[in-house]
């Protein structure tokens, strides 16, 4: 067990600090994942209108209430489609992760924070070995998930690229 622990451990490099909007989800969105979304509250849809005026980017967090500390990811929209009801349909692509540094009073009807994206430290991708060990442990994991969702999982695609295959 402790040598699976060692496996899981990162470290990271901490990014400059930015002010993003964040959209809490029951989910995570993982850099490079794309993600179709139905925005239909109010102060979503006024995210929405003043990220597409902006940069296209938002945070999205898997924690409802977030706080200092909490984890996200960036969320780059890559497609909009606003519907006849004031509703849209769009389409993010994560991009990298953050931490919520603090909550700001931005005057706007969603959370704005300062975050402070960050990345793997050079150095610490698996070795060979430990790759392998982590594909055995991942199969095993989504084949007892699939029985007891009783339904087969898909066989994993695992990406060559360290960042991507940790993800």
């Amino acid at each position: 067990m402790a040598n699976n622990l060692r496996l899981l451990t990162h470290r990271y490099i901490l990014c400059m600090p930015a002010r993003l909007p964040l959209f809490p989800l029951n989910l995570v969105l993982f850099p490079g994942e794309p993600l179709p979304l139905h925005i239909f509250e109010p102060r979503y849809r006024q995210m929405l209108a003043d990220c597409l005026a902006g940069d296209q980017r938002f945070g999205i967090t898997a924690e409802p209430q977030p706080r200092p500390g909490t984890l996200g990811c960036v969320a780059l929209i890559r497609a909009a489609q606003q519907l006849e009801d004031g509703r849209s349909a769009i389409v993010v692509v994560g991009e990298r992760r953050f931490g919520v540094r603090s909550l700001l009073d931005a005057g706007t009807p969603y959370l704005m924070a300062a975050v402070e994206q960050f990345d793997d430290a050079p150095g610490t991708a698996p070795v060979p070995g430990e790759r392998e060990e982590l594909q055995r442990l991942a199969a095993e994991l989504r084949a007892a998930v699939s029985v007891l969702a009783d339904r087969p999982g898909e066989a994993p695609r695992w990406s060559d690229d360290d960042e991507q295959f940790s993800f």
